[in-house]
């Protein structure tokens, strides 16, 4: 009987162990380092790519990939634009869904994004200038949406092209 009741209690620590190593896999799968080499062989998962190269050398994307693209949630840094980031959804390889785009210089940017560009609706923040809040179309304002000026002046929309219709 004894050892019947050893048993029962020791059969969740036996269970909880195997719990414990699929996290750790999971935590291995996010620290991943990604090559050139894996993106050019597709690489699935969860892992971080510096680029060694080119126009984005020293750029760094921390997140989840698909088919060797960005795909899902992720961090990038943009090292040659002096710090900007985005933190958020990728599909495909580039920024799609919902994001946070903050500039170097101090702006920032939270909303939709469609083919690395402000689409759908966001707030826009540039310091000493003002706040946009509302629809943008490829990057720009565009659509019903109300600037803030600094100054305390007010510019209602709707907008086309990142110009107040009158």
């Amino acid at each position: 009987m004894k050892k019947l009741l050893l048993i029962l209690l020791c059969l969740p620590l036996l269970f909880s162990c195997g719990e414990k190593k699929e996290e750790n896999k999971d935590n291995e799968k996010e620290n991943n380092i990604v090559t050139d080499n894996m993106i050019d062989n597709r690489y699935t998962g969860k892992g971080t790519h510096i680029s060694t190269s080119g126009l984005f050398k020293g750029n760094k994307y921390v997140g989840e990939w698909k088919d060797g693209k960005f795909h899902g949630s992720g961090s990038y840094i943009f090292n040659n634009q002096d710090g900007d980031t985005y933190v958020g959804e990728y599909r495909d390889g580039k920024q799609n869904g919902k994001g946070i785009y903050t500039w170097a210089s101090g702006g920032k940017y939270t909303g939709d994004f469609k083919d690395n560009k402000m689409h759908g609706y966001g707030t826009f923040i540039r310091d000493n200038i003002g706040e946009y809040v509302g629809e943008f179309k490829e990057g720009v304002f565009h659509g019903q949406g109300t600037y803030t000026l600094s100054n305390g002046e007010i510019v209602n929309g709707p907008w086309n092209n990142g110009t107040p219709v009158r």
